[in-house]
């Protein structure tokens, strides 16, 4: 449910402001990569 939590957050966050340096989407994306990896190792249960 974390995982769902914050992909919501940065999916509305990156929506609105979709413009601006390439950069801070890469290192978004990273993020919730690294979110989700921290997400399956805690819970494999709850499919994300």
């Amino acid at each position: 449910m974390v995982a769902q939590g914050t992909f919501r957050l940065s999916g509305s966050q990156t929506a609105p402001v979709p413009e601006p340096a390439p950069l801070i989407s890469v290192a978004i994306a990273l993020t919730i990569l690294r979110l989700r990896k921290r997400a399956t190792r805690l819970a494999r249960c709850t499919p994300i």
